[in-house]
């Protein structure tokens, strides 16, 4: 073989090597990158938005008014048509909505004659006209005669008190109450809490 020859694959021989050493670069380049790719991408985790509570809706005026509606037809009034009456009466209806947190704000407040610290009051029993007296009386925080100041609120008492302010009508403490009167002592009991509110500080 010639030397021009020999040279020449020689040179042919390391062309080719640096050529595949290049494609193998190229191709290991390529696969480096691939891997790359690849890769989990490390995010880091972000607090989760405070989710702000939904606001309890007020009450609107026209429902209080319906619900006075629907008692006038009533024959008899039940403890849980009192209850209800007293948050409306006191400004709260929006915070106590539920009927075992009307019973429990009338025990907060006092309202309840101190039997029942002893008995149950059962909200399904029939209102009577000496627990609605007791109830509105305390509701309305009258102070009463010299016969409440020495024998303390009876029910009896608070009747008597409630008839002479003209809020409710004669009768037994034992007389059940319909519809008509449990609106018409409301009507009442809000008119005196109106003109006995101290007035309000600018």
């Amino acid at each position: 073989m010639k030397p021009f020859a020999i040279v020449f694959l020689i040179l042919l021989l390391l062309w080719s090597e640096s050529g595949e050493t290049q494609t193998l670069q190229q191709d290991r380049r390529i696969e480096e990158g691939k891997r790359e790719s690849l890769k989990p991408t490390l995010v880091t985790p972000q607090p989760a938005p405070a989710i702000k509570p939904p606001e309890k809706p007020p009450v609107p005026e026209p429902l209080k008014e319906i619900y006075f509606i629907n008692l006038l037809p009533k024959k008899i009034v039940y403890r849980y048509d009192a209850a209800k009456s007293i948050v409306i009466l006191m400004g709260v209806d929006d915070e106590y909505i539920a009927l075992e947190a009307q019973i429990a704000y009338l025990k907060e407040k006092n309202f309840l004659h101190k039997r029942f610290e002893k008995e149950s009051f059962d909200p399904m029993e029939p209102l009577r006209r000496g627990t609605a007296a007791y109830i509105f009386y305390k509701a309305l925080g009258m102070k009463g005669g010299i016969a409440l100041h020495l024998f303390g609120p009876t029910e009896r008492y608070a009747l008597k008190e409630l008839v002479f302010q003209g809020i409710m009508s004669p009768g037994h403490v034992n007389d059940l109450l319909s519809g008509q009167e449990l609106v018409q002592i409301m009507s009442q009991a809000a008119r005196y809490k109106l003109e006995h509110e101290p007035p309000k500080q600018k």
